[in-house]
């Protein structure tokens, strides 16, 4: 029941407004010492939640997608400090930046491959490639073939609720803290935030990386279904 419920929660669309919607009809603008704040109370009661001592009776979808849950947490952490509307009068959202890292990586695996040796058998130089792909790279491949699988396949989705989706998935399989790392080497991060963002300034990087790595043994449930039909895309 627990699955069913974070999906609904998660994969929406949502009954009930999503984390990023609300802060934009709010207006709100927290700094960054009371978003810092935010995430670790969010992750504190999924950990308390996950060992059973969290006095408050709450699920899952409540603790990652609720309105003061991880999601809203994450939002807030990538919200702060991106250029959206300043550039080329466009109102991007937290999504697009997931896609243009996307969009980026695969631009660059393109180039990599038309620079490989023609010379190669395809097996020997498939074989080669998949034994010294950096784990850097096989992670972004990891990543960034969910972020185009949700979205692709979640088309009845918005781009808040794809955010949502992606987040519950990165925490279901225990790579968050990993993906934000990653995130702050992009190039697109460098292009779609201000030097006092969370993905720029290192002292903020590092204590998001920090406080994500707390999550690492919590087990987040997610509807296998849903994970499958994401796989067969």
């Amino acid at each position: 029941m627990e699955m069913r419920e974070i999906v609904k929660d998660c994969a929406g669309p949502l009954s009930t407004p999503s984390p990023a919607l609300s802060l934009r009809t709010t207006g709100s603008s927290p700094d960054d010492v009371e978003i810092q704040t935010t995430l670790g109370e969010a992750i504190n009661r999924l950990i308390k939640h996950h060992h059973k001592s969290l006095k408050e009776k709450v699920s899952w979808a409540q603790l990652m997608c609720g309105e003061l849950g991880l999601v809203h947490a994450l939002i807030q952490v990538f919200s702060f400090g991106f250029k959206s509307a300043r550039l080329f009068g466009r109102n991007l959202t937290v999504w697009d930046f997931f896609l243009k890292v996307t969009f980026d990586f695969n631009q660059s695996q393109g180039s990599s491959a038309l620079n490989s040796s023609p010379q190669a058998s395809p097996r020997k130089s498939s074989d080669r490639q998949t034994s010294t792909v950096p784990r850097t790279t096989q992670l972004r491949r990891m990543y960034t073939r969910l972020i185009t699988r949700i979205e692709t396949t979640c088309t009845r989705l918005g781009k808040d609720d794809k955010f949502q989706l992606f987040v519950c998935l990165a925490v279901h399989d225990r790579l968050l803290q990993r993906i934000v790392a990653d995130l702050t080497k992009a190039v697109a991060a460098i292009q779609l935030y201000d030097e006092f963002s969370f993905l720029r300034d290192p002292t903020l990087a590092g204590f998001i990386i920090h406080v994500l790595e707390a999550l690492t043994p919590v087990e987040v449930p997610v509807d296998p279904a849903m994970k499958k039909t994401l796989e067969l895309q």
